[in-house]
């Protein structure tokens, strides 16, 4: 029996018993159902005894307490015994006329903690690293097998990279569920290099990773950069976690979290009957989300466990009969979710080991070649190779230079064309990458309007240039993280990094148009397109025209608005078009107006009174 069958075998109570012999230990929901033989202490000659009957519900057994000790017994041999004993006092396994006065719940059947209670098992264990410490073997001694001893792997491996969404869960989930049914994979390696982001999904992803036959298919988290925040939960449901020894675990993440959101995450963590992480000690994946969750260190004889108290407390209220644990410092710090490097995870016995490159993790694990990836479609491939940061540099510098472009230029061309396809190619790898939503596209619609607005429609710099400014560079930084405000460190490097971005597209958008402005108009062919600047003697020329008009004798002067008057626009006075602005009144076209205020060149109007 290898150690994987006799985990699965219930921590060893049917090997234990099977042999004659006390279990060890067991795992608490564990049901002891049939056994062959029993030992009678105190009477050598009975000790190989057989008893296929002892669990069957047809057969009476009774538990004698002697003054040699407590034997099991079938009823019928009761008097036998009191003639060699002195009986102290009988009690039936299972009454079925009382079941209060049974030792047994069930007939037929035994819990683990009634197995203990009856002295058959010695111990009770959650995970098999209990049953290690039981055994007084190394903690991950009986996690699974030697990878040496596995034969050949068909192993996989997937990535969780970015932050997590639902998108890229139910992705990840399909790929792993196709390749395990269609192709008979046995080893997962889970490539996460992730800041979290939703702990909804992550939950989900947890518990479909833990639900598959750890003999049957072995799922290993490989982390050489970050597991932070929700993804630690995600890494610490497969059966065995690798990361580099400066790698992050836990901690702040793309995301704040609500109380609530909390709350809910950590019982779904502590749930002891079909919880991804009830193999280990749920207060260390527990603080990695929750910043006022305390842990302790814990010491019990030579044994060192790491609890929060309320865990502290559900230990000793579901095994009562054992030693207590001595509660130590804490190792959490206030108001800070945990955050723990590969080397001191490995200190806590939350991780196995820890490698220093991907070649380490295939020796581990006897690889001779890497495992297959499960690369999604060219379209996911194509929205990962737009979400990064060179590619967004890019795509913004482009668009915005093409829509500089198009507006030196007459009608609607190809600067208006290139630059939407650019500013929608941002926004869509941003959407699928769940970073952008409406929200974010809509800001940016506004403030390219709101700037058209103030260059085409009102000339100057107000209210429209400034707001639609701001609305453009809140849209693109909003669209490059998860988050609004940044409330912890590594938000605040997600907001250094998107300012960062949007800077660079911004530098590379003045260098190339100054250097657009400067060719352009001299090249052949697309200088028809481009309406060059004044240059030289004419430059000059409009600049001393430009410095002596004087519209004095338009004081007084009746015409009539060429076009609207908002509150800008252009007004025939006889023979002379003039831009003008009105006294604050919105105009029409066609209206007839009178100049009021004359100030070097700006030239006030008032609608004429026709009284």
């Amino acid at each position: 029996m290898n150690r994987r069958s006799f985990i699965k075998l219930g921590g060893g109570i049917a090997a234990g018993l099977a042999a004659g012999q006390r279990a060890v230990a067991a795992l608490p929901k564990a049901k002891i159902t049939r056994v062959r033989y029993y030992k009678s202490p105190g009477d050598a000659a009975r000790r190989q005894t057989k008893a296929p009957g002892l669990f069957n519900q047809s057969t009476h057994i009774v538990v004698v307490d002697t003054d040699a000790g407590r034997e099991f017994i079938a009823a019928g041999e009761l008097d036998s015994l009191k003639k060699r004993r002195a009986v102290q006092s009988v009690t039936k396994l299972f009454d079925r006329t009382d079941p209060n006065r049974s030792l047994a719940a069930e007939n037929g059947r035994l819990s683990a903690f009634e197995a203990r209670t009856l002295g058959f098992v010695s111990s009770l264990a959650d995970t098999p690293a209990e049953v290690a410490r039981a055994l007084r073997l190394p903690p991950h001694a009986l996690e699974d097998e030697d990878p040496a001893l596995a034969g050949k792997w068909t192993a996989v491996r997937v990535d969780l990279k970015g932050p997590i969404d639902r998108r890229n869960v139910r992705q990840l989930m399909q790929l792993i569920e196709r390749r395990v049914q269609q192709e008979g994979v046995d080893f997962i390696c889970l490539w996460i290099d992730s800041p979290g982001g939703s702990l909804e999904d992550s939950i989900e992803l947890a518990n479909f990773l833990a639900r598959f036959d750890p003999s049957r298919l072995r799922s290993v988290a490989y982390i050489p950069g970050e597991a932070r925040s929700d993804a630690a939960l995600v890494a610490l449901a497969c059966r065995q976690v690798v990361m580099g020894p400066q790698a992050v675990l836990g901690g702040s993440g793309a995301r704040e979290y609500t109380p609530e959101q909390i709350r809910q995450a950590v019982v779904a963590i502590s749930d002891r009957e079909t919880g991804p992480w009830r193999r280990q000690s749920w207060s260390l994946p527990a603080a990695m989300i929750d910043p006022n969750l305390t842990v302790f260190r814990c010491t019990r004889g030579d044994e060192v466990g790491f609890f929060s108290q309320s865990e502290l407390e559900e230990l000793e209220r579901l095994r009562p009969d054992e030693p207590k644990w001595r509660q130590h410092e804490p190792i959490t710090q206030p108001g800070r979710p945990l955050e723990l490097t590969g080397q001191q995870a490995k200190e806590l016995g939350l991780i196995r080991e820890t490698v220093e490159g991907f070649a380490e993790f295939k020796r581990l694990f006897h690889m001779e070649n890497d495992p297959k990836l499960i690369a999604p479609g060219w379209a996911e491939v194509l929205i990962d190779a737009l979400a990064s940061p060179g590619a967004a540099v890019l795509l913004l510098m482009i668009g915005f230079l093409a829509l500089y472009v198009e507006l030196h230029t007459p009608g609607v061309g190809a600067g208006g064309f290139v630059a939407t396809v650019c500013f929608v190619l941002f926004f869509w790898s941003r959407f699928l990458g769940g970073t952008a939503g409406w929200l974010e596209a809509s800001l940016f619609l506004a403030g390219v309007s709101f700037l058209l607005i103030e260059f085409l429609v009102l000339p100057g710099f107000g209210i429209f240039g400034v707001g639609g400014a701001l609305l453009v560079v809140a849209s693109l930084v909003l669209a490059s993280q998860t988050f609004v405000i940044p409330h912890n460190s590594y938000q605040f490097a997600q907001l250094q990094k998107s300012l960062l971005t949007l800077a660079g597209a911004a530098l590379g958008f003045g260098a190339i148009a100054f250097l657009t402005r400067q060719w352009l108009p001299k090249a052949p062919i697309l200088n028809q397109m481009f309406l060059p600047p004044p240059m030289g003697e004419e430059a000059e020329t409009i600049r001393r025209r430009e410095a002596m008009v004087s519209y004095d004798d338009l004081l007084g002067q009746r015409g009539v608005a060429a076009t609207q008057l908002s509150p800008s626009g252009k007004v025939r006075l006889g023979e002379r078009l003039v831009d003008v602005v009105s006294d604050g009144e919105l105009l029409p076209q066609g209206t007839e107006v009178e100049v009021i205020e004359v100030k070097g060149s700006r030239v006030v109007v008032r609608a004429r009174d026709q009284s």
